[in-house]
């Protein structure tokens, strides 16, 4: 992803499941964990009533198959 001049992270996505109780983020970092099902998040985007991180919406949109600022180097399975 490239974040601005001279300014680009190379970000690996997952899929998966995990434990919510095992999460702990940095408290400084992260305001508000939600969890939510791929349908659920794409009503919230639809609806605009929530607010994405610039690149967390980048990754939903390229993972629905919607348009993406993101550029792919690989994909591996």
């Amino acid at each position: 992803m490239n974040y601005g001049p001279n300014d680009n992270i190379i970000s690996t996505l997952y899929e998966g499941t995990i434990e919510g109780e095992r999460v702990t983020p940095d408290k400084n970092e992260v305001a508000k964990i939600m969890y939510c099902s791929l349908a659920q998040l794409e009503e919230l985007y639809t609806q605009g009533e929530t607010s994405f991180s610039r690149w967390f919406l980048q990754l939903l949109l390229l993972y629905w198959g919607k348009p993406s600022d993101i550029q792919i180097i690989s994909k591996q399975h």
